[in-house]
This record gives structure tokens, C-alpha cells and sequence, in this order.
């Protein structure tokens, strides 16, 4: 909070003041980017809504955890979260309708590290057989899983997978937890219901995500594929409605790969339209779904979350013991469920004791600096 968030508020108000190709922040909006970064910066106190009216639901989080503390007293996942409420309030995007991040997204998509590394999810289309459908599943998910390396609110993790050289063929002594083989033998005896993606970011992530929604569409893994987004911008990158269909149609452009547009073009015919909820952009946990969004989601024969945030609210963004089951832990969720996960936070469960005595001694940010993963599943039958 004292130097990653100012410094993301400070990155936002540069790019949205260079000239750019993709619209951009009216003056006043970027002057407001840097007060308010300098009020986190300071540890100021953290201020309500300009008009606490056009969001009940804030202002009333705002009133329980914000009122009367300062950024850096109060509970993290509000405070996080909130500020980035804060951003869409003091850019106006209630007004001009002005994606403060959008330069940011389309920066990441101009350099052609993301589509080098969709190249290799798509050309396993070509590849793939009966024999070979479960092994490349199992490919794919850890792909999506590294994605979420890419996250534009964690620029030093986002950056490891930046440059010529950058892969995600990443060594699985990086993934704490795998339950990958359980979750493609729960798939196979769920064929006839739909999958859920709980989606995280644009970019990179959601390149590799629409690779496995179109494995999993392709090889009849399921007859239907629906992407829950942001229902507004947040956290630098999280994907909305309209960044989902834009990336399919970049994926189509002519300077592509005949891989890469051929796998736009299957999902042209199968993605037309995302479900977004304000759910997705509130201060709240799973074990508060409303019923609306569960209902929906239990008719999934899989839910697959993406990223550190989404586990967080499995959790309550409480500090479980490291080896407690995740099934223990997050028994409430509506239907079957795998998270993939790179870790940038300290919540975590379902590590082996060893496993944790381990980390603690050889890397004692294991939990908070990106370079590893869970693949963790509770399934329901």
C-alpha cells in the first residue's frame, strides 16, 4: 500500500497522458489519478465516494471498514479493493465511460510477448486426438494457471514473463498443488453441463483462458462455456465484457498466426457474449454469493477461478493454516470447483506440512511473490 498502489495510480496517470492510439483520461481525471495517489502514498484517510448515492453498496463498506481509518490501518482486501472503486470515481467513468486502464491493457497487447505465448496453446489444436485430449487438457490448465502471472496490479510478477526469451513452461516443482488429473476425470463424467470461468485478467490471462474454453468447447469436453467478467474496470487489468470481445478480434487480425486466427474464428462462432455482475467488483466473499449469481452458477458441471483475488474470497482472505483442506476451508460453493492460482498474497490451504516447512525456510515470500501456483479442486458428484 505505501509504494505498489501509488506507484500503479502515478503508471495510470503517465500512460493516460502520453498520446495514444486508444482513448484516453480528460486532464482533470489524470491531476485526480495523482492526488489520489499521493493520499495512499501518505497514508492518508481514506476518503468516501463523491456521491456516496451512486453506490449504496460501496458507501456502506465504506461506512463498516473505511470511515475513520487511513490505508494503511485498515483491513487489506478492502482497502485494495476499494481504491480501486475510488479510481472510477475520481476519473468519472460514471459519466464519459472512459476504461482508466484501457491504454494499460492495449499496451500489454502491443508487444508480442502475450501472442508468443498464445502461439503455443493454439498450435496444440493441431496436435490433438482421442489419445492425446486428457494430456492436453492438462497442458492447457496450467497454461491459464501461468497466465495469471500476468496481472497488471502486480507489475514485478507481470514483468517475469516479459521478453524474447519469456515461456510458461514452468517447472511443476513451482506448483504446490495439482489436482489437475482429478479435475479432467470429473470433467469427463460431467460432458453434458456447461463450464464456468470465473475470469481475472485481460492480456496475457485471458489469451490463454479462451484457448482452453475453446479446447474444452472443440473436444466436447462441454456443450457451453460461460465467462463471468468485471462488470466494471478494476484492478488495472481484470477483464470486462467488452475486453473479452475485443481481444477475440485481435486474435483475428491478418498479422496473426494461421493458429491464432483460426482460433478466433471458433470463438467468433461460439462467444458472443460474457455474464458480468457487480458481485465480481464488490468488497465480498463466496460464503456471500447472492442468489441470483449462485443459482447461476450451479449449473455448472465446473467452475474454474481464475487468480489471487478470487481465491482470497474462497478464504475470507483469512490466514488458515497452510495444511488445512481447501473443501474444509470453502464448503459452501454452490457446485464443483477448481482454482488456478499464481500466489501474490498470504492466504493459502491445502499444503503438505513438509511442503510449508520447506517454503518458510528456503523462501520466505513464497506466499507473496508470484513464482508459485495451486491447481486445487473441490468436486462435488
Amino acid at each position: 500500500m505505501t509504494t505498489r498502489l501509488p506507484n500503479l495510480l502515478n503508471d495510470m496517470a503517465d500512460q493516460n497522458s502520453k498520446p495514444h492510439p486508444h482513448m484516453t483520461l480528460p486532464a482533470d481525471a489524470i491531476a485526480a489519478l495523482r492526488t489520489l495517489a499521493a493520499n495512499v502514498g501518505a497514508n492518508g484517510a481514506i476518503p468516501a465516494l463523491s456521491d456516496p448515492s451512486s453506490d449504496p453498496t460501496w458507501h456502506a463498506d465504506w461506512k463498516l471498514h473505511g470511515e475513520g481509518r487511513t490505508w494503511h490501518n485498515a483491513a487489506w482486501f478492502f482497502a485494495e479493493a476499494y481504491l480501486f472503486r475510488l479510481v472510477l470515481d475520481v476519473t468519472g467513468y460514471a459519466v464519459h465511460g472512459i476504461d482508466p486502464y484501457h491504454c494499460q491493457k492495449m499496451a500489454e497487447l502491443d508487444d508480442p510477448t502475450p501472442w508468443r505465448l498464445l502461439e503455443s496453446a493454439a498450435a496444440l489444436h493441431d496436435t490433438i486426438d482421442d489419445t492425446t485430449a486428457d494430456e492436453s487438457l492438462g497442458v492447457l490448465l496450467k497454461l491459464s494457471l501461468w497466465g495469471n502471472k500476468a496481472d497488471g496490479a502486480y507489475k514485478q510478477v507481470k514483468d517475469s514473463i516479459r521478453g524474447t526469451h519469456a515461456t510458461l513452461d514452468i517447472d511443476d516443482a513451482y506448483l504446490l498443488a495439482d489436482d489437475s488429473a482429478a479435475v479432467i476425470q470429473h470433467l469427463a463424467t460431467h460432458k453434458s453441463k456447461p463450464v464456468h470461468f470465473i475470469n481475472d485478467n485481460c492480456g496475457t490471462e485471458i489469451l490463454l483462458d479462451l484457448a482452453l474454453a475453446d479446447h474444452l468447447l472443440t473436444h466436447k469436453w462441454t456443450p457451453s462455456i460461460v465467462l463471468h467478467t468485471k462488470a466494471a474496470p478494476t484492478y488495472i487489468s481484470d477483464a470486462t465484457p467488452h475486453d473479452v470481445l475485443e481481444t477475440i478480434h485481435l486474435m483475428g487480425h491478418p498479422s496473426r498466426s494461421p493458429h491464432v486466427r483460426a482460433l478466433a474464428a471458433r470463438l467468433q462462432a461460439h462467444i458472443d457474449r460474457t455474464f458480468s455482475h457487480l458481485f465480481w467488483n464488490q468488497y465480498r466473499f463466496y460464503f456471500e454469493l447472492p442468489a441470483d449469481l449462485s443459482a447461476v452458477l450451479a449449473t455448472a458441471g465446473l467452475v474454474i477461478s481464475k487468480g489471487d483475488a478470487n481465491y482470497r474470497r474462497f478464504l475470507g482472505d483469512r490466514l488458515w493454516p497452510a495444511t488445512t483442506p481447501l473443501r474444509a476451508a470453502a464448503p459452501f460453493f454452490p457446485t464443483s470447483f477448481v482454482t488456478l492460482r499464481t500466489m501474490k498474497s498470504d492466504p493459502v490451504v491445502g499444503v503438505a506440512p513438509e511442503v510449508e516447512a520447506n517454503l518458510n525456510e528456503e523462501d520466505p515470500k513464497w506466499r507473496i511473490n508470484g513464482k508459485r501456483g495451486v491447481i486445487q479442486a473441490v468436486l462435488k458428484h
